[in-house]
C-alpha cells in the first residue's frame, strides 16, 4: 500500500483507483480481477460494489496502531511500558506513529473521494440502487475518517474532491478550517448518505442508513461545543433524536453475549457493528490483514513467536473501574466469569486425564463480563484461546504458563509478564492459528489475522443518547439525567454485561466510567476527554492529571501470586507511581489536540500552529444545508 501524506495527493490518479480492485477477500462475494483498466470497471453492479469493498480494509491499515495509540494509550487504558510516548504524553510532531495515523486517514478520504468520482459517473448496467448504495457507503466511511481527524487534530483541511486538488496542483497550499466547519461538513455528508443508503437489517457487514445515522448522532454529540466552547442544547437534542431513531427504528439489537462481538465467526457481520473494518488473511497483500495481535501478546502466545506485548497491559486505572486490585488475587477471581482455582498447579507436559482436577474451570454469572473480555489476568480461563489444547489459563508464569507448557519443558520465553498484572483480552486477540481456523475457516499468517475492528457499535449509540439527555452546563461534573428512557438504555448496556442495573440518576462521571468499561481497547476513550474538554477543559484535564499511570514489578506480582517461589520470593508490592504533569497541545496551542506531523508542516507551512484556521466555503458542496448545523 502506498502511503499518502496530505501533501502528496498529486499523482494519485488511477493509482488510487487501482487499489479499489484489490478488495478485501473475506468481505462479500465479488468477481476476482487479476488485471484491469479503469475503463473496464464501473460497468455493472458487482464492479461498483467490489470497488467500495476495499474501503472497509486496506486504506485503514496504517491507522490500526493509531486507533489504540490515540484512543487507549492517551486516555490511560493501555500501559505499554513506562517509556511509551503516547501513554506518557511525551511524543512530538516527529513521532512516526503519529504520521502513520494521519497519513492513513487522508488515504481513506482519498479512496472515498476517488470511489465517489468514478461511481457517480458509472454507466453500462449499473443500477441506480447500487450506485446510491455505493456512494452512501463511501460518504459514511469518509465521514468516519474525518471524525477521527477533527477529534484528534482539531482544525484540519477539508478535501471535498481529490480530483480538484490533483488537477489544480494545490496539495501544498491546503489550509486548515475551523473545527465547527469540519463538523458541519461531516454532518451534511452523513445526512446526504442517509438519503442514498438502504434501511437494511445490518447483518451483512456493510454500512447502511442506520450506520450513517448512528455516526451522525455521535458527531452531533461531539460537536455540541465546537462553535463557541459552550454546550449547545439544540445540537444535543439532535444527537438525542438521531440516537433514539437508531435504537428504536433500525431493528438492530445488542448482542446477547458481549464476547461474541469480538469473535470473527460472530462479530464480523453482527447487528451491533454499525461500522466495522473487515479484515482478511493474506501473505501477499499485507494491507488487508489485521496485524495488531503481536502488540498485545507475548512472544509465543500465537504459536509463531511473533509477539512483543508482554511488557505492557491494561492500566491500573482501568482495572479499578472493574473493582480489581491486581495485588489481591481474590479480587481478580471475584471479577472473572471463568477461572481456574489453582492455575499454578498446571505444569509443563500437562496430561488431561491424570491432571484433570488441576484444570477444573469454575464459572460465575453475576460479574461484569467486560472485565475478562477486556483484560486477561491471573487465573482467567478462555475457552476460545488455545482451544486445541483444552483452552488457555493465564497463570502469569514464564515457566509454567499454559502457553509455555506446549512449547516443551525447557521453554523460557516470557509470557504474560505485564507490570500491570494484565494483558489485553478478547477485543484484540484471537489466539493461535487453530483458533483462527475455528473462527474464520483459514489459518492466521505469521502475525496477521482477520479480527474485525469495530469503529462504531450500537451500545455506543445507547450511551450517546444518555449523554445527550444531560442538560447543557459548563461544568461536566454537574451534569446528570433521570430521564426514564435514558435509564432504560443505560441499563440495557449494563444488563447485557451482567452488571448491576441502577435506579434514579446517571451522573456524567458515572456515564464516562461506563463508556470506558464498555469501549476500552476500542480506540474511543480519549475522545470522551476531548469532548468534555471542549466545554470543561479544567475538568477534563483534572481527570487526566489525577490518573495513576504507574505499575508494579512483574516479579513482585508473581511472588504475591505464589508463582515459582524459588525464583520470586516477594510477598508485597511497591507501586511505581507515575502521573502526568501536563496534557498535549496541538495546532493553535489548543490542549487535548495532537500536533500536526512535522513532515506535513514542513511541506505545507499553512498547516502549522501559527496559521489561524480559515472559514470553509461550502459553495462547492451541492448537498449542503446550513440549517443542519451552522444555524442550530
Amino acid at each position: 500500500m502506498k502511503k499518502i501524506n496530505i501533501h502528496k495527493l498529486a499523482g494519485l490518479g488511477l493509482l488510487v483507483a487501482a487499489m479499489f480492485f484489490q478488495s478485501c477477500e473475506d468481505f462479500l462475494d465479488r468477481p476476482t480481477e487479476d488485471s484491469f483498466t479503469v475503463g473496464d470497471y464501473f460497468k455493472n453492479d458487482d464492479q461498483c460494489i467490489a470497488a467500495v469493498n476495499t474501503l472497509y480494509a486496506s486504506p485503514w491499515n496504517d491507522y490500526l496502531r493509531g486507533i489504540y495509540n490515540i484512543g487507549d494509550k492517551l486516555s490511560g487504558n493501555w500501559m505499554a511500558g513506562d517509556k511509551d510516548v503516547f501513554y506518557t504524553m511525551s511524543f512530538n510532531a516527529s513521532q512516526a506513529d503519529l504520521a502513520d495515523a494521519s497519513n492513513a486517514l487522508w488515504l481513506v478520504i482519498s479512496h472515498c473521494n476517488t470511489a465517489m468520482e468514478y461511481i457517480s459517473k458509472a454507466e453500462g448496467s449499473v443500477s441506480q440502487t447500487v450506485k446510491n448504495q455505493c456512494l452512501g457507503e463511501a460518504m459514511v466511511i469518509k465521514s468516519m475518517a474525518y471524525f477521527y481527524l477533527v477529534r484528534s487534530w482539531g482544525s484540519v483541511p477539508i478535501i471535498h474532491s481529490t480530483k480538484d486538488v490533483v488537477e489544480t496542483g494545490s496539495s501544498f497550499e491546503l489550509r486548515r478550517y475551523r473545527e465547527q466547519d469540519v463538523y458541519d461538513y461531516i454532518i451534511n455528508t452523513l445526512l446526504r448518505a442517509m438519503e442514498l443508503l438502504p434501511k437494511t437489517s445490518g447483518t451483512e457487514g456493510r454500512v447502511d442508513y442506520y450506520s450513517a445515522e448512528g455516526l451522525l448522532a455521535k458527531v452531533y454529540l461531539q460537536a455540541a461545543a465546537s462553535k463557541d466552547g459552550s454546550l449547545n442544547a439544540a445540537i444535543l437534542e439532535k444527537a438525542k433524536e438521531h440516537a433514539q431513531n437508531v435504537i428504536e427504528q433500525s431493528g438492530r439489537v445488542l448482542m446477547e453475549n458481549y464476547e461474541d462481538i469480538f469473535r470473527m465467526s460472530t462479530g464480523k457481520k453482527c447487528q451491533e457493528g454499525l461500522i466495522t473494518l473487515q479484515w482478511a488473511v493474506s501473505a501477499s497483500r499485507w494491507t488487508i490483514n489485521n496485524w495488531c495481535q503481536p502488540d498485545f501478546v507475548a512472544s509465543i502466545f500465537g504459536g509463531t513467536g511473533n509477539g512483543w506485548g508482554e511488557w505492557g497491559g491494561p492500566s491500573l486505572e482501568l482495572q479499578q473501574l472493574f473493582d480489581v486490585d491486581v495485588t489481591n488475587p481474590a479480587s481478580i477471581k471475584a471479577t472473572a466469569y471463568a477461572y481456574v482455582d489453582d492455575p499454578n498447579a498446571i505444569k509443563d507436559n500437562y496430561d488431561k486425564e491424570k491432571d484433570a482436577a488441576a484444570f477444573s474451570v469454575s464459572k460465575q454469572g453475576n460479574v461484569d463480563v467486560r472485565r475478562q473480555v477486556t483484560m486477561s489476568m491471573y487465573g482467567d480461563y478462555y475457552w476460545n484461546w488455545w482451544r486445541d489444547k483444552e483452552g488457555f489459563v493465564n497463570n502469569c508464569d514464564n515457566d509454567y504458563n499454559t502457553c509455555n507448557r506446549f512449547a516443551g519443558p525447557d521453554a523460557t520465553t516470557s509470557v504474560f509478564s505485564s507490570p500491570t498484572g494484565a494483558q489485553a483480552g478478547m477485543k484484540t486477540v484471537y489466539g493461535n492459528s487453530a483458533d483462527h481456523i475455528a473462527e474464520n475457516g483459514v489459518p492466521s499468517s505469521g502475525m496477521c489475522g482477520a479480527m474485525p475492528t469495530h469503529l462504531l457499535r450500537l451500545s455506543d449509540v445507547y450511551l450517546v443518547y444518555v449523554e445527550a439527555c444531560m442538560p447543557a452546563a459548563s461544568d461536566a461534573a454537574s451534569r446528570s439525567t433521570s430521564d426514564a428512557t435514558a435509564l432504560q438504555y443505560y441499563n440495557a448496556v449494563r444488563k447485557r454485561a451482567h452488571a448491576t442495573e441502577i435506579e434514579g440518576t446517571v451522573t456524567f462521571d458515572e456515564l464516562m466510567n461506563e463508556r470506558r468499561r464498555e469501549l476500552a481497547y476500542e480506540g474511543d476513550t480519549w475522545f470522551d476527554f476531548v469532548r468534555q474538554g471542549d466545554y470543561d477543559l479544567s475538568g477534563a484535564k483534572a481527570k487526566l492529571l489525577a490518573q495513576e499511570r504507574g505499575y508494579y514489578s512483574a516479579d513482585e506480582l508473581k511472588g504475591v501470586y505464589g508463582i515459582d517461589e524459588k525464583k520470586y520470593t516477594a510477598t508485597s508490592t511497591t507501586l511505581r507511581s507515575f502521573k502526568l504533569t501536563q496534557v498535549i497541545k496541538g495546532a493553535n496551542n489548543k490542549e487535548l489536540r495532537l500536533p500536526f506531523p512535522q513532515s506535513d508542516v514542513v511541506a505545507n507551512p499553512n498547516l502549522g500552529s501559527d496559521y489561524q484556521p480559515d472559514t470553509y466555503d461550502f459553495g462547492s458542496v451541492d448537498y449542503y444545508k446550513a440549517d443542519n448545523f451552522a444555524n442550530l
